[in-house]
């Protein structure tokens, strides 16, 4: 059975307004899960994370340490926090503590930002804080981040592409594909691939980057033949010299629609509705249809049959009416 610890609970607030628990090293072990709720501050060894949706922790360890195991372009501080693998995606905001001296590497406080290894590149985030008197920097709230490696390093140094999101939504029988950046510095293009064992890639597209770009730029591609089961996404990110980085891999689990349900015809004008459903599997049950006035009024529920069928609507005055199959909403007029 794992074990749930619910942080919100079982830790008090000290008078800074944080839940602390003192340790250099985090340790979870297996079969036991670390639970943070949605707003609470949970913080450790001066590394401050806040969520805004549940972020669990399972079999894990956190170091603190003051050089990166992964290289990075910018300049550092000496103090480094480091996951035994990476976490699960994060929602909200990070906030790391510092001192004053050695610690700084010569770097100015106030050019500080959060820079976060995901696994597999560094991301830099920037600052909804700098406090150069009680010495932290709190970052903007990050979306679907997972953790690796962190630490605050200098602005100067900017790195070629800043990830914001990525996201995956399924839209009928098909997956929509969402990302966005940050910042881009002589992007070149982005290479979508797809595996079905997160092993074996295969090329979808590739959509051309801004180039260069300082606000928030968004992209999207419809994969329209998704496998059933899961399905895993990554980015490929190459600039113009030829230097690439990777995203996040996200993972989809995708089943096909059972049904189909099609009006043919959204304007109603002889008192007969023709609809059309069509089955993915011979043995799927079709699904129930729900008649709705225009202000949500419930006038009939009726089972529906595979295939064409006309719904005799003659009793029912005009005006716009929705046709609701199962989860599903159509709009349509009635017309005398």
């Amino acid at each position: 059975m794992i074990k749930k610890i619910l942080f919100s609970i079982l830790f008090s607030t000290t008078t800074s307004g944080f839940l602390c628990l003192q340790a250099q090293i985090l340790t979870i072990s297996p079969g036991t899960d670390i639970v943070i709720k949605p707003g609470t501050a949970f913080s450790i060894d001066n590394i401050v994370l806040t969520p805004s949706a549940d972020f669990t922790l399972s079999n894990i360890s956190l170091t603190r340490n003051s050089t990166v195991s992964h290289p990075v372009l910018n300049t550092y501080i000496a103090r480094v926090y480091q996951f035994s693998a990476s976490t699960s995606p994060f929602n909200g905001t990070i906030q790391i503590n510092y001192q004053d001296g050695a610690e700084l590497n010569g770097l100015s406080e106030a050019n500080l930002q959060l820079n976060v290894h995901n696994g597999m590149s560094w991301q830099v985030f920037n600052s909804n804080t700098n406090d150069v008197v009680n010495n932290y920097v709190l970052s903007v709230p990050l979306i679907g981040i997972q953790l690796n490696e962190l630490t605050l390093a200098a602005v100067g140094a900017a790195l070629p592409l800043r990830w914001r999101s990525f996201t995956i939504v399924k839209k009928q029988d098909n997956l929509l594909l969402e990302w966005s950046t940050f910042t881009e510095q002589n992007t070149k293009s982005f290479t979508l691939q797809t595996s079905t064992n997160s092993r074996n890639w295969i090329t979808l597209a590739t959509v051309s980057a801004a180039g260069n770009s300082n606000m928030v730029r968004n992209y999207n591609y419809l994969h329209t033949k998704p496998a059933t089961g899961f399905n895993y996404y990554r980015i490929i990110e190459t600039d113009i010299d030829g230097k690439s980085n990777y995203s996040l891999v996200r993972k989809v689990w995708f089943e096909p629609a059972q049904w189909r349900i099609e009006l043919l015809g959204n304007l109603v004008i002889n008192g007969i509705l023709e609809i059309k459903i069509t089955m993915a599997r011979p043995n799927d049950i079709p699904p129930t249809l729900k008649l709705y006035t225009a202000d949500g009024k419930l006038l009939w529920v009726k089972k529906s049959v595979t295939g064409t069928q006309a719904i005799n609507v003659t009793r029912h005055p005009q005006g716009t009416y929705l046709l609701q199959a199962n989860e599903k909403i159509i709009k349509f007029v009635i017309q005398k």
